[in-house]
């Protein structure tokens, strides 16, 4: 949906991007709707229409910010996508609402699942390519003139890099298992905190860092209650 072309002339178009076909000639209106929306879903329960309209609003948002994308909007929208599913009201009766617990469930699920495989494909990826082996990718970073803090000026040698480096594969290799067992998730998410916290301030990729500290609430242990259990009897 990104990455699918605008004409408004497309009426498949128009309707895909609506809010971003208003957004030129309205900005006043769309971002009033978009933080009523952002508003009302804070403040009500969160149902499918108010997840899917966010949902809506980020991926016309992003296909405007098009050419200054990072990753952060691509999860940020993936996640959304898939939160779709994870609200249980409107409620259904009976058997069906079995049923749409569960979907939730798994959607909830699958954005571990997803999480979890984000850390896996970067520490692997990190793993064989031979400049975060030795050091130098660490080296580029802290010497871009883009993407990093002007406040600071860091000076590491070799073995620091190379220290950096490892610690930074074998973090996020070690998320993507660990995180699964209760026993490590707690002092896991405090080290991705700080690890993301670390990306923010030296590397001022702000939205970046701030996206995968707020999506860690999503291993946060699901409240029991009668409104998202499903009942006993449901085979």
């Amino acid at each position: 949906m990104v990455y699918a072309p605008v004409s408004p002339a497309n009426s498949w178009s128009k309707l895909l991007f609506a809010p971003l076909l208003i957004l030129p000639h309205y900005p006043n209106v769309f971002w009033i709707c978009f933080g009523l929306l952002l508003v009302t879903a804070l403040a009500i329960r969160l149902n499918y229409i108010t997840a899917f309209l966010i949902f809506w609003f980020s991926i016309s948002y992003s296909r405007l910010l098009f050419p200054v994308l990072n990753g952060s909007d691509l999860v940020l929208n993936l996640f959304l996508m898939i939160g779709v599913l994870i609200p249980v009201s409107p409620s259904r009766k009976g058997q069906a609402r079995d049923y749409q617990i569960y979907l939730s469930h798994y959607a909830v699920l699958l954005i571990r699942v997803e999480m979890a495989l984000i850390y896996f494909l970067s520490g692997f990826d990190k793993l064989i390519t031979e400049a975060w082996r030795n050091g130098a990718a660490i080296f580029s970073v802290v010497n871009l003139d883009f993407f990093t803090n002007p406040v600071f000026s860091i000076s590491l040698d070799k073995w620091q890099l190379v220290t950096i480096a490892w610690a930074v594969i074998v973090f996020e290799l070690a998320f993507s298992v660990l995180i699964w067992f209760s026993a490590f998730r707690k002092y896991l998410l405090i080290l991705g905190v700080l690890f993301h916290l670390g990306i923010v301030v030296f590397m001022g990729l702000v939205d970046f860092g701030l996206l995968m500290i707020i999506s860690y609430t999503i291993f946060f242990p699901l409240k029991e209650n009668p409104d998202t259990t499903p009942e006993k009897s449901f085979v």
